[in-house]
């Protein structure tokens, strides 16, 4: 008998018990290549700008980030990525 971790292809996988054999058989299952991820943006970030004092920490940032998508923040030091976030979060004003 056969279970479903030695099945090397999906399409045979869930197994059910065929109660004429005693033993479980391969069902047919229907397998989506690509998943329908909506294009619709989650995210949308326009000309983000926040001052502390005189010293500008985040100028002009924009961005959008789509369902599925992994996006990341990068820069040196004090190049306002945490601010950026906080921005995002609502801890800090805009």
């Amino acid at each position: 008998m056969t279970d479903a971790f030695d099945c090397d292809d999906i399409r045979h996988w869930p197994w059910r018990a065929d109660p004429s054999y005693g033993e479980a058989t391969p069902q047919e299952a229907t397998v989506s290549a690509q998943p329908q991820i909506p294009d619709d943006p989650v995210l949308v970030v326009t000309d983000a700008v926040r001052r502390f004092g005189s010293f500008t920490a985040v100028d002009g940032v924009s961005f959008q980030i789509v369902p599925g998508e992994t996006f990341g923040l990068l820069g040196p030091n004090g190049a306002g990525k945490t601010t950026t976030i906080s921005m995002i979060a609502g801890l800090i004003p805009t």
